[in-house]
């Protein structure tokens, strides 16, 4: 067991704290493999972190995607529903435009019909008569249009404020997410500086591979730390 023999012998080096070289160099040898088996025992707490870590955004991203293709699913059925309804009422329009066009052709009969029997006065055959009264009966269906009018009226200022509630609901979801999403950036400010604060801590407790003692004292000056050194006895 070799000892420094200046430091055994000298008086001047008698405060000197000696050990055998074998002895320093076993427990050198053990505090390495103490400090080994943290960092593989940090090794594997980080890789088992990553991967819960890992599989936790993952099944958050297929969360997220499902939501929101839920959410596009019921927006376009519902777009689907609004649009039947609007064409059904564009629909009705169209067919009253048809009916309508027939009126013309009706007036124009009527008009032929009211000339000849004012011409002919009261000596009508009955013939003519009973085409008069055949012109007459036509008029009922004509009349059914004074009654669809006002409901695709109706019909129509149904569906406009159905649209009105359509846009603002949208409006009022698209806001709320934004600010939920964007709510105290502060927060994500935080966390990323103090990821960043980690990336160059090499303690331990911060999942790093450099153990403290790796690390210079930030306490102790530049000048007390070399001082500190040259005091030290040497072991060859």
């Amino acid at each position: 067991m070799a000892i420094c023999m200046v430091c055994d012998k000298s008086k001047e080096h008698k405060d000197h704290t000696v050990f055998p070289v074998e002895q320093e160099f076993q427990d050198q040898l053990i505090s390495l493999k103490k400090k080994r088996e943290k960092l593989l025992k940090l090794q594997a707490t980080n890789a088992a972190r990553n991967k819960k870590a890992l599989n936790t955004i993952s099944d958050e991203m297929q969360k997220m995607s499902l939501a929101f293709r839920r959410i596009y699913q019921f927006l376009e059925e519902q777009k689907q529903l609004l649009l039947d309804q609007w064409k059904s009422l564009q629909t009705a329009v169209k067919e009253q435009e048809v009916r309508t066009a027939t009126i013309s052709e009706e007036i124009s009969c009527l008009d032929s019909l009211i000339t000849t029997a004012e011409e002919r006065g009261s000596t009508v055959e009955l013939e003519f008569l009973q085409v008069m009264q055949a012109a007459s009966m036509r008029q009922t269906k004509y009349q059914e249009l004074d009654g669809l009018l006002p409901e695709v009226g109706k019909g129509i200022a149904y569906q406009t404020r159905q649209n009105e509630v359509v846009t603002r609901t949208l409006g009022e979801f698209k806001a709320t997410l934004s600010s939920e999403l964007q709510r105290d950036p502060s927060k994500k400010r935080k966390l990323k500086d103090r990821t960043a604060d980690d990336a160059f801590d090499c303690s331990p407790e911060s999942g790093m591979c450099l153990s403290s003692s790796q690390q210079p004292d930030k306490r102790a000056p530049a000048g007390d730390t070399k001082k500190k050194k040259s005091s030290q006895c040497p072991l060859f």
